[in-house]
């Protein structure tokens, strides 16, 4: 099919197996969502070092994944923020533009990025968001990120599983006062 006839797409922007969008859709996906005015003036109501665009990306993985994706983690935790949405969705992927790859031959890790990508890509989109900065905004939601001085140290002991962000609202040093401490008794939104 032409690129006229798809509406002036072009053939790397068609999902590879009708449902994950193209390596090119998922690009501009991402720079729509990293470009969207409004996600930083939401994000500045929570977060004041929220132009730092570390502080932005770590807020999109947080929106963006499950907690505990471990795939996520491991990204994040190689190469900060930042580099794991260019590996994940910018086209960052050893070389090729391709991030489905050569799945017949494929390693273990390229498998378990190309099914965590089917998972995020429909996360990848700007109005939700921006609905979940204004909830937090409204509600009076705080973020706390790993960089944070707050960030509970045990957290670590989760490695790769361990949550992006912690959304919570009251006092965070009651997150170091509690011994074992359960997220569920904190009303910690994870």
């Amino acid at each position: 099919m032409s690129p006229a006839a798809r509406g002036g797409r072009s053939a790397a922007d068609e999902p590879h197996d009708g449902a994950t969008p193209g390596p090119a859709e998922l690009r501009r996906r991402l720079r729509t969502l990293r470009d969207e005015p409004g996600l930083l003036a939401e994000l500045t109501r929570i977060r004041p070092d929220a132009a730092d665009p570390a502080v932005r990306d770590s807020v999109i993985w947080s929106l963006l994944v499950e907690p505990g994706d471990g795939v996520a983690g491991a990204l994040v935790e190689a190469m900060g923020p930042t580099e794991a949405l260019e590996v994940a969705f910018g086209g960052s992927h050893g070389g090729r533009d391709d991030p489905e790859g050569d799945v017949a031959g494929e390693r273990p890790a390229a498998a378990a990025l190309r099914d965590a990508r089917r998972r995020w890509a429909p996360r990848l989109a700007v109005e939700p968001h921006l609905g979940a900065l204004r909830t937090a905004a409204r509600i009076g939601a705080r973020l706390l990120l790993p960089r944070d001085a707050e960030w509970p140290v045990a957290l670590a002991d989760l490695g790769a599983h361990a949550p992006r962000a912690l959304w919570l609202r009251g006092d965070p040093a009651a997150l170091s006062e509690v011994g074992d401490w359960h997220v569920a008794e904190l009303n910690l939104a994870l």
